[in-house]
């Protein structure tokens, strides 16, 4: 099978991206400065960045046969990143939000329809297509991320985790990932205090290669082969 650069797990959603002034009071209007339709998910979002920079991408994952699901497939077919593994769930509602984001105050607001997908399952996973993989990518730890890290490891496959919270699971995983990526509420969760560099050896030590916390407005910090860095 030929060599992928990066798998990533997720179930994409699609964004309704809306600019304005402000937030109009209640039965008012405001007019949009932009709008635009995008693919959405963590996972799924990193692995069309990569793919524009001239990575070779694949996803495992489902989403629904609706137009938001149609939406998301075609823009991950437009991208470049192989699709094969993602499969369409009849009768699925595909997640959808509208992101409304304001000019004056430079605040974002999310509103949400989490949809109804089912998850993949360890028994959809397609080892071989996982370790023809140089990385797996992913940002949950759910019982098909777990499976798909064994299959990884036992492939030789490094694998690469986005944290956005703390999780207890996520904890567990440490020791199997080779580069995590965490916000600063996984990091606060866990220490209580900035002594960035010292807790960033830490979690080195604890097996990932390269650990990096984003820190928001303040940018990030973070550990490789080569020190400290901010």
């Amino acid at each position: 099978m030929t060599c992928v650069d990066v798998i990533g797990i997720d179930m994409p959603c699609l964004d309704f991206l809306s600019r304005i002034g402000q937030l109009p009071h209640p039965n008012q209007t405001t007019p949009m400065i932009e709008y635009s339709w995008q693919g959405g998910g963590k996972v799924t979002t990193a692995l069309v960045a990569l793919a524009r920079l001239g990575a070779k991408c694949g996803i495992i994952g489902g989403v629904g046969a609706d137009m938001p699901g149609r939406f998301c497939r075609a823009d991950l077919e437009r991208h470049g990143v192989d699709t094969a593994q993602l499969t369409t769930q009849p009768g699925g509602e595909t997640s959808l939000s509208l992101v409304v984001s304001e000019k004056k105050n430079g605040g974002r607001n999310i509103i949400h329809h989490p949809g109804n997908l089912t998850r993949t399952l360890p028994g959809q996973l397609d080892r071989e297509y996982i370790q023809s993989a140089k990385y797996l990518h992913m940002s949950h730890p759910y019982e098909a991320e777990r499976a798909a890290i064994r299959m990884a490891k036992a492939g030789g496959t490094k694998i690469s985790y986005d944290a956005d919270y703390y999780l207890p699971e996520t904890w567990a995983l440490i020791p199997e990932i080779d580069i995590l990526v965490a916000s600063e509420y996984f990091y606060r969760t866990v220490f209580d205090d900035s002594r960035y560099e010292e807790n960033c050896g830490k979690i080195q030590k604890m097996g990932p290669e390269i650990v990096v916390f984003t820190l928001g407005g303040k940018g990030c910090v973070g550990a490789d082969q080569n020190g400290y860095f901010e």
